[in-house]
């Protein structure tokens, strides 16, 4: 069985139940603050005309008449631009105004009313209830597709230097800089984190579009030009001006259905550096630095580290996830079997594999559970993969050795033959991730570093491996 047949095993109970079947159990949002829903309709006469949706309490609609046409459905406030002035739509909605939000704005609790781990620039941050404190905050964007940060993307490019619209400009381009990084709490774009979370009972190609996941979660918000609403609309078309539709509102509450369930362990760190790029976005705005100025050799490269760095983390995070994990056995991220042979003098055991497939290597360092859910005693362990072969029977054996079991003092191994494991990467940590980032800034930043030079660095002779050669030489 591979990951295809799992997927499509799932997708026929869709279909057949008329439901969604859970992907993951966890929230695939670390963090929803302050979402801002936003759509960008392409003009004929060239330019953008851009809607901004925000979520607002159950009083009275609200409207601004400078930023073009401003309505809301209860519960929602829609502003919309276009052309030259677009961006201001988002101003009307306070982004680029408020770079402080009352803390009653500020999601500071996690999903499920569980009190969230702060990063430690918010450690103090939560107050009593009622306590309006603004504190700095960035807020969550939230797009139909990708194809509309691309278009985001066109529209900044287009802003004039020092227009009204600048701070708009930079917050924008930050919020694209960050949907590169994935896992990121500040942008969400909501058919890629639906289908993170849930599968349905159609073909693949269907869950791309919102609509497809609004009318499976029930949260249709037909526009005027359907003349219906679907179920959790929250106004009538009629109640809406010509020109806006129920997209936003209808993104809103996919974002509120995928903000449900345990966040995933570590989801404070990902916040921690969130707030982290906000601060240096902030203080970059304040000293009046030019946004659309291009990063030198050094920033382009920490760019790029930040951005592996945070695919890293974000794959590891969602193994911790049990739905994530089971899917996992199949294309060999994690190994599942029962011990065959325990060494009498070393920390060291066999595992026969349930499967053949596996993508551990020989030197990798793996985490691991003994029994259901770590229920033998010593249940977590830590070893590195010695070797994997093939028995005499066909079937995959991995050798695991240095092994440390976890919250026992002993180094005796309890594990005996015939007790069932499961074998996961080791676990990404985050902490070690910023300190290497900080001593890969440090050399990059060196009078000796070549990119600190801007000259690059002289030609020399050198070996170079045999396959390198030839997958340089490859036509494709």
């Amino acid at each position: 069985m591979s990951t295809a047949h799992y997927d499509l095993a799932a997708r026929l109970r869709a279909a057949s139940t008329a439901r969604p079947v859970p992907r993951a159990a966890a929230s695939s949002i670390t963090q929803l603050r302050a979402p801002v829903a936003i759509t960008l309709q392409a003009l004929s006469g060239g330019g953008f005309a851009l809607s901004a949706t925000t979520p607002t309490p159950e009083a009275a609609p609200q409207s601004s008449a400078s930023a073009g046409t401003g309505a809301c459905g209860p519960g929602f406030r829609t502003e919309r631009a276009h052309g030259a002035d677009a961006l201001r739509a988002l101003a009307a909605v306070g982004v680029g105004v408020e770079h402080a939000l009352p803390k009653s704005r500020v999601r500071l609790r996690g999903a499920g009313g569980a009190p969230a781990q702060q990063a430690p620039e918010h450690a103090g941050a939560d107050g009593e209830d009622g306590d309006d404190e603004l504190v700095p905050s960035w807020r969550t964007l939230v797009v139909a597709d990708h194809a509309t940060l691309a278009m985001l993307g066109h529209l900044v490019a287009d802003v004039a230097p020092g227009g009204p619209w600048e701070a708009q400009a930079a917050i924008v381009d930050w919020w694209l800089a960050r949907a590169d990084h994935p896992g990121s709490p500040s942008v969400l774009v909501v058919p890629s984190a639906c289908a993170q979370r849930w599968i349905l009972g159609e073909a693949p190609e269907a869950e791309r579009t919102w609509q497809t996941w609004a009318r499976w979660l029930g949260t249709d918000c037909v526009g005027p030009a359907s003349g219906a609403l679907g179920p959790g609309s929250g106004a009538s078309p009629a109640a809406r001006p010509a020109g806006i539709d129920g997209t936003g509102e209808s993104l809103l509450r996919l974002a509120a259905k995928l903000d449900t369930g345990s966040p995933l362990p570590g989801a404070h760190a990902v916040v921690g550096r969130e707030d982290r790029s906000w601060t240096y976005l902030l203080d970059r705005i304040a000293a009046g630095v030019n946004f659309r100025k291009g990063d030198n050799l050094v920033e382009a490269s920490m760019g790029l580290t930040t951005r592996c760095q945070a695919a890293e983390l974000w794959e590891s995070m969602r193994l911790h996830d049990p739905l994530v994990a089971d899917r996992a056995r199949f294309d060999g991220t994690v190994l599942t079997g029962q011990v065959c042979w325990v060494a009498a003098r070393e920390p060291e055991f066999e595992v026969l594999a349930d499967r053949l497939v596996s993508r551990f290597r020989a030197g990798q360092v793996v985490t691991g559970t003994y029994g259901a859910s770590g229920s033998c005693a010593g249940g977590q362990f830590t070893a590195t993969v010695v070797a994997a072969r093939i028995g005499q029977d066909g079937r995959l054996v991995v050798t695991l050795g240095q092994v440390v079991q976890h919250k026992l003092k002993t180094r005796a191994l309890v594990v005996r033959p015939g007790v069932r494991v499961q074998v996961r990467p080791e676990p990404v940590g985050a902490q070690q991730q910023e300190h290497g980032k900080r001593n890969l800034s440090t050399r990059y930043r060196d009078r000796g570093n070549w990119m600190v030079r801007a000259t690059p660095p002289p030609r020399a002779r050198r070996d170079v491996p045999w396959d390198v050669l030839m997958a340089a030489a490859e036509d494709d």
